[in-house]
């Protein structure tokens, strides 16, 4: 469920989790002076998660131009709204972080297509993000093996008096729009179209066991963007610590692609925990070198997202223990979206880590989990043990697709 020619970046499994990549699409979009908007739904079960918090605020925050659409359809899986939510105004939520959210008959079509119209304009034309509650119902199970014990039949059948297909057919009967005839050639016209699909599907071929590890890893090659790292290009010795060198890799591929952004906690005025970052704010500007919130799902995954379209972002994670916080974007996102989406998307994103502390810094940041990540198919890690390779890895990582 993916095409990368209609901009359609698939469903996702992780509820939430594609949140923080939308807040990555508008971002790359704004900074590349592109002017279009990032449509994201998702169900009222995400509500729940973090990561909607954090990409409500960070999207705020930044002025993307995303039109978040929440279909609130009363159930998240089998558990009724009112029993995970303390306020149940899903649209009241995204407004509290200054979004300008509006709720919506999620069952009248043409009350949904008038207000998505209007925020889709207000998005395009600069004004912000916006939000749309739909308020809508699911008739049928979650899944095939939902015995659906959770609620009663007859409030399913309540809700069925106002489906939305039947409410607007009535409407277009009413003001002489539409004729049974028009309906049941429409309707012809979509059979006709599902026959042929799962004839398509039926006759199909299961994929070779050959073809198993196909798009796990890019197979594009990488872009020849530093021909200076040529090892007979200079034979002058200079002398610099690790970050010193680390800081001259991330400034060279800065000069060099435009694509290259840096983001992360405290990585601007503070010039990095470890002063990896120190001057670079002075020199490329905030547009470039982003401060974040203490949000690492949120940042990763916009690093995730703005790399799908386009970017080249060093998302920068102070300590490699606050990476859990984003497992899911690192584990579920950006190791599989190449994978899922059948090579049309790659994930050109580097995240970047300080690991194995030790001194001074205890027990919660002294993890040395790069063992972890190394066991996940579709990441590529890299532990820089020299100066050289601290600066060459950087831009050799900048350079894979």
């Amino acid at each position: 469920l993916f095409d990368k020619e209609t901009r359609f970046y698939g469903g996702n499994a992780i509820v939430a989790g594609h949140l923080p990549l939308a807040v990555g699409m508008a971002l790359a979009d704004k900074m590349q002076g592109i002017n279009r908007v990032t449509c994201c739904f998702f169900g009222d079960g995400a509500v729940a998660e973090g990561e909607f918090h954090e990409a409500m605020n960070l999207c705020a925050l930044w002025e993307l131009p995303v039109l978040w659409v929440c279909e609130n359809n009363r159930y998240g899986m089998g558990t009724a709204l009112e029993f995970s939510e303390s306020e149940t105004n899903i649209a009241k939520k995204a407004a509290s972080y200054k979004i300008e959210s509006a709720s919506v008959d999620g069952m009248d079509v043409l009350a949904v297509m008038e207000l998505a119209a209007r925020f889709a304009e207000d998005v395009r034309s600069g004004k912000g993000p916006r939000f749309i509650e739909a308020n809508t119902y699911r008739f049928r199970a979650h899944s095939m093996f939902d015995a659906e014990l959770y609620r009663e039949k007859s409030e399913v059948d309540d809700w069925k008096h106002r489906d939305p297909i039947n409410f607007f057919y009535n409407y277009l009967k009413e003001n002489d729009l539409a004729n049974d005839e028009d309906v049941a050639a429409i309707e012809a016209a979509v059979e006709a179209e599902i026959d042929e699909a799962v004839e398509f599907a039926e006759n199909g071929t299961w994929e070779s066991p050959d073809e198993l590890t196909r798009f796990v890893y890019s197979e594009e090659e990488p872009e020849d963007l530093y021909p200076f790292m040529s090892p007979d290009e200079s034979t002058e010795t200079v002398d610099m610590t690790y970050r010193e060198a680390m800081r001259a890799g991330v400034r060279q591929a800065m000069q060099t692609d435009e694509r290259v952004f840096l983001m992360g906690e405290d990585v601007g005025c503070y010039g990095g925990a470890f002063a990896v970052s120190m001057g670079l704010l002075e020199e490329f500007g905030p547009e470039r070198i982003r401060d974040t919130p203490l949000a690492e799902s949120v940042f990763t995954g916009a690093g995730i997202g703005a790399s799908l379209v386009g970017m080249r972002p060093i998302v920068e994670v102070m300590t490699c223990n606050f990476s859990m916080l984003a497992a899911d974007q690192i584990l579920n996102n950006a190791a599989t979206l190449l994978h899922m989406s059948g090579g049309q998307f790659n994930v050109p994103v580097v995240i970047r880590m300080s690991t194995g502390g030790g001194k001074q810094l205890a027990a919660q940041h002294s993890h040395t989990l790069e063992g972890w990540y190394a066991h996940i198919p579709g990441i590529k890690v890299i532990t820089p043990a020299t100066v050289e390779d601290a600066r060459g890895m950087i831009l050799a990582a900048l350079e894979d697709p």
